[in-house]
């Protein structure tokens, strides 16, 4: 990371759950029954946990803890927006 990243993280549980305490605030929208959805945003510090279907937004520059305290294995589908690194090629780019 570098001092002028901006780059988000966007994470998806698709199964199990995981308990994060984030360095700083980010937001959580909690999947619903029957499809309805809740946004909250975590305080600094403040430990949550997130479940199968939620999904996390992971502001620039957070650092922090994540964990799986449970007993099934956590799957999370990941991606990351921002701009590109100068220099660094970025995936699905050609480089000849």
């Amino acid at each position: 990371m570098y001092a002028g990243d901006l780059t988000y993280g966007l994470a998806i549980i698709e199964r199990g759950e995981l308990t994060i305490r984030p360095s700083c605030p980010l937001m959580i929208t909690r999947a619903g029954s029957s499809g309805t959805t809740a946004t909250e945003e975590i305080a600094a510090g403040q430990e949550v946990r997130v479940r199968a279907g939620d999904t996390v937004l992971f502001p620039p520059h957070v650092g922090g803890e994540l964990r799986n305290n449970g007993q099934e294995t956590t799957v999370v589908l990941a991606a990351f927006v921002g701009e590109a690194v100068s220099g660094t090629p970025v995936a699905g780019t050609p480089t000849a």
